[in-house]
């Protein structure tokens, strides 16, 4: 990708995969170039999957794993996961996005300052007997690690920092780890028993629709109390075409009842753009009145 400093390239849908032993120590996506977008590339079994020696590079949606390649010649570990990297970034001003590191020895080496890891994931796949992982690994400048998912294994270090360097963590969601919820910089939850949805359906036709549906099924549905939950669920009875378009119940839901309220203008603004038809409702079970306000007033 040329020199250092010089222009980045557009790589999307790239897909490296090492089969032939005897290779470790190799480097699947090596860029000393600046400004490049990386999107959806797939490493599998390479040392290192991604390194980016340039700055100002956008890696989106990738995901480097290893461990099909065999041990060498009286090895216990795959031997593509000897000192295995999933992403090496050591240039500055570099965003890691949505990208997953899984199962290596260190699943994000940083290097390089102005450096922001988000939404990504870290999973250390236990069958190939990898123990002693580091997850985050920072050896220099600045570091933004936020809104991420990391998944404990035997002897996995979180986060490793030099002296002098800077760290913000925030948001992030820990799996097996013991006591996860009061990790430093671990997603806060509220358990929402607020009565939430009365006083915002005041649609009587909709709040007795969902009543009589019986709910979502997995979540705490009721007049007093709407629990959030992160199962697909389904309104009405057996052979009723009412699911959920979601991962999470709770926000389609109550984005439908900001919806149809007479007073819109004061609902936050991702809630009222959802699209009413997410819900498959049966037209012949909802009343005209389940229109949204919009609706009815150019009807009338």
């Amino acid at each position: 990708n040329g020199e250092a400093g010089g222009g980045g390239i557009f790589a999307n849908d790239l897909y490296f995969r090492c089969t032939k032993r005897g290779l470790a120590g190799n480097t699947a996506l090596y860029s000393s170039g600046c400004d490049g977008p990386y999107t959806d590339c797939l490493v599998v079994d390479w040392t290192v999957g991604f390194r980016m020696d340039g700055g100002g590079n956008r890696l989106t949606g990738c995901h480097a794993w290893g461990g099909t390649v065999p041990p060498r010649e009286g090895g216990r570990l795959p031997e593509m996961l000897e000192n295995s990297i999933c992403f090496h970034i050591a240039g500055w001003d570099n965003l890691v996005r949505d990208c997953y590191a899984d199962t290596a020895t260190i699943g994000y080496l940083v290097e390089g300052g102005g450096v922001q890891i988000l939404g990504s994931w870290f999973l250390n796949n236990t069958r190939f007997k990898l123990d002693g992982t580091v997850i985050v690994d920072q050896r220099g400048g600045d570091l933004v690690v936020a809104d991420c998912r990391f998944a404990n294994s035997p002897g996995t270090q979180i986060y490793k920092g030099r002296p002098g360097t800077r760290i913000s963590w925030s948001n992030n969601v820990y799996r097996g780890f013991p006591n996860r919820d009061s990790l430093p910089g671990a997603a806060q939850y509220v358990c929402n028993d607020r009565n939430l949805a009365a006083p915002v359906c005041e649609n009587a036709d909709l709040w007795e629709f969902v009543q009589e549906a019986g709910g979502i099924a997995g979540c705490g549905f009721g007049q007093h109390s709407l629990q959030p939950c992160s199962v697909s669920g389904k309104i009405g009875r057996k052979g009723d075409q009412r699911k959920i378009h979601s991962n999470s119940c709770f926000l389609l839901l109550t984005s439908y009842f900001f919806k149809v309220v007479s007073r819109p203008d004061q609902m936050p603004e991702q809630f009222v753009r959802h699209d009413r038809q997410q819900l498959r409702l049966d037209p012949r079970r909802v009343s005209s009145r389940l229109r949204a306000p919009e609706e009815s007033a150019g009807a009338a």
